[in-house]
């Protein structure tokens, strides 16, 4: 899963990039420009506790600051939003100046959705022309995607996302391997003066992004990449002072898996304690999917207990013996925090 950074110039796009990669497990990706980070996850480490694996595996998020491409350094917004990059990502941070007065947070996020909107306004023009060329030779199955294309169209030009546009289950089969910005989840990300530190966000924007449907995270990312930095007790210290009561890289990262609509649920052993993220409503063989595809093609039932509930008894035998334990089939619905041991034949 990956995000892609966006934000208008000197917004801060930088400093929450050099945050990402604070953090000792933080690594680049594929490009400078590509941050592959660790989710922050205390279960696992009772786990690896527990059951001294040889490995302990966190989820990871992905993120691209488009910003800090060479070829893209220094452009507004509306020309970070046409970078083909950002369509395949899933999500996208919106990094806002919540912190040097000159530019209005509220005014900016209008503008994002706007710009939105008509990024995707022109994809579907340019959709209905080739639909148009398709009908002309005679392909007539591209009636029924223009008949689609025309009502995007229309609500497009009406300056609103497509998210808030209500299709029918057709509709939305055809919709897919379109990679339409305004149906992307939204983190807004308010990036605060140093002295707000630790603050929330401005009531203005909170009433925006709620009215808007997008997650809200405020942070102080240039100070709080320094903090990331220094040594756990001068960073314990730091953020007691300033009034920080978890650290920014946190708060930011579970933004973004409520963003996404993502949970975790939790394989270990004595080879591997490991977090895998999920969306939010899997089942037990797309959770076992994620594992490998031999697991999901040839899924019998899970053995499945709550974390909560295998901590509580301190011991798989405890808890296995207190019952908590469960064997669950294809249509159980993996909560977040489940410990999962997946049967299978193939």
């Amino acid at each position: 899963m990956s995000f892609g950074i966006v934000g208008a110039p000197q917004s801060g796009k930088s400093s929450l990039f050099a945050l990402l990669m604070a953090g000792e497990s933080a690594r680049r990706g594929r490009h400078d420009n590509e941050a592959v980070v660790p989710i922050p996850d205390e279960r696992l480490g009772w786990l690896a506790e527990l059951h001294q694996p040889k490995k302990v595996t966190h989820a990871t998020l992905e993120f691209v600051d488009l910003g800090a491409d060479p070829r893209h350094a220094g452009e507004d917004l509306a020309h970070l939003l046409n970078i083909q990059e950002l369509r395949v990502c899933e999500g996208i941070a919106l990094v806002l100046d919540c912190f040097s007065g000159i530019t209005s947070a509220e005014n900016d996020l209008e503008e994002f959705e706007l710009s939105t909107a008509v990024c995707d306004l022109q994809l579907v023009e340019n959709r209905l022309e080739r639909l148009v060329a398709d009908r002309k030779r005679g392909n007539k199955d591209a009636e029924k995607e223009m008949a689609l294309m025309e009502k995007l169209k229309a609500h497009l030009e009406t300056s609103r996302p497509l998210r808030v546009l209500e299709l029918n289950a057709s509709e939305q089969g055809l919709m897919r391997g379109y990679q339409f910005l305004s149906l992307k989840p939204v983190l807004v990300v308010a990036n605060l003066a140093e002295e707000h530190a630790g603050e929330d966000s401005p009531v203005r924007l909170r009433e925006a992004c709620a009215r808007a449907g997008h997650e809200l995270c405020a942070l102080s990312a240039a100070l709080e990449a320094e903090i990331a930095s220094l040594g756990e007790s001068e960073r314990r210290e730091f953020m007691e002072e300033l009034g920080i009561r978890r650290p920014a890289i946190e708060r930011f990262l579970r933004s973004c898996y409520r963003s996404l609509g993502l949970i975790s649920f939790l394989t270990a052993g004595k080879d591997e304690c490991r977090a895998w993220s999920i969306t939010e409503g899997s089942t037990a063989p797309q959770a076992a999917g994620k594992i490998h595809s031999d697991l999901q093609r040839g899924f019998i039932r899970a053995e499945v207990v709550a974390f909560e509930e295998l901590k509580k008894h301190g011991s798989e035998k405890a808890a296995k013996a207190a019952g908590v334990y469960r064997l669950e089939g294809k249509e159980y619905l993996v909560q977040d925090g489940d410990v999962m041991e997946i049967r299978f034949s193939v």
